[in-house]
């Protein structure tokens, strides 16, 4: 799997073997609209039947690809260069549950490609926002849909129903879960959650992180960092004020977050975010994005209702970073160090 940067953050270019994964566009219409149109692949979908091109044009423009918690892919074809289905993941908050979802023109049914294009896009968004667990739905008729379903490593859940957006038609459903008849998630991952299949992953710091800690302080972020120290810092962490993560990749710490509780007379309780780097070759990934959600979390679950950081004035793509996730710049300050 090859991954490539687009213009839309955490949303890149996925290839796999046989497909070319990316962000659909509005020229994309006419292909799509070959399967959006055909009433074989439309009759368990919940959108009616569309009967215009220009109607699938406007679908596609409606689509925000800068909303983190959609992933809505045009699947690319290599052999032909065109647009064959569509799909991808969506992020149900009120339930901590990704969504799958997809379309294929009828005349490339059976050949894989569904599982194939989610397969990789599961993988991608695992490897930024650890996935707890995987659910879809399907018509009771249509098997070859519970086939897919099963080879991204989901099984039944329980009976469910749906009807069509235009109230057309009603079918009997499955409800197929990644969490269906397993045990309770290894208490060990990251906030609780179950370990998926994955390059990339983040997870608590341990003392033997140390020399990647001290690498990554050198060479990101400028500081001399001394080996036994840092390793003396992280025995000691008092998991009842701050917490440490780390990102994972191929068995490698590539990047990691500080956070910390930080209070004060005059405020409520804040948290403190007191680094936060990523290894340059492992930039441009998510990674940092995974990182700071899992301090984020970290601070809600102590109760913890906002989150503070200070950056410096000439790092501007890392504000930019923080501006897109929802960060607002405050004030400019000037720090003064005095030694004791």
């Amino acid at each position: 799997m090859r991954i490539t940067e687009t213009e839309f953050p955490y949303k890149p270019i996925i290839e796999t073997e046989r497909l070319i994964l990316r962000p659909i566009r509005a020229e994309d219409y006419l292909d799509a609209f070959e399967w959006c149109g055909d009433p074989v692949v439309n009759k368990y979908m919940l959108y009616p039947l569309y009967t215009k091109a220009e109607d699938v044009r406007k679908w596609i423009e409606s689509i925000d690809h800068n909303n983190p918690d959609a992933y809505e892919y045009a699947f690319v074809e290599k052999e032909s260069g065109k647009v064959i289905g569509s799909g991808g993941l969506y992020y149900h908050e009120d339930i901590d549950v990704w969504a799958v979802g997809y379309n294929l023109r009828h005349d490339r049914w059976g050949r894989g490609y569904v599982t194939e294009a989610e397969r990789a896009i599961i993988e991608y968004v695992n490897s930024i926002r650890p996935i707890r667990e995987l659910q879809g739905e399907f018509a009771q008729e249509n098997v070859g849909s519970g086939k897919v379903m099963e080879k991204l490593g989901m099984s039944y859940l329980r009976d469910g129903e749906y009807t069509k957006w235009d109230g057309s038609a009603t079918f009997k459903a499955y409800i197929y879960s990644s969490l269906a008849g397993k045990k309770s998630a290894d208490s060990e991952s990251i906030n609780g959650r179950p370990n998926h299949p994955a390059e990339n992953k983040i997870r608590k710091i341990s003392e033997s992180d140390a020399p990647s800690i001290c690498e990554i302080c050198s060479e990101e972020m400028g500081y001399k960092c001394s080996l036994s120290l840092a390793q003396e810092k992280i025995k000691n962490l008092d998991s009842r004020r701050e917490a440490v993560f780390v990102a994972e990749v191929k068995s490698q710490v590539v990047g990691f977050v500080h956070v910390e509780r930080y209070d004060v007379l005059y405020f409520e309780s804040m948290a403190n975010l007191l680094g936060l780097a990523v290894k340059r070759d492992f930039q441009k990934l998510g990674l940092g994005k995974a990182l700071l959600l899992a301090a984020e979390k970290w601070a809600k679950e102590k109760g913890i209702r906002l989150m503070r950081l200070n950056s410096g004035i000439n790092r501007t793509d890392a504000h930019a970073f923080y501006e897109h996730l929802g960060y607002v710049s405050e004030k400019e300050q000037k720090r003064f160090l005095k030694a004791l």
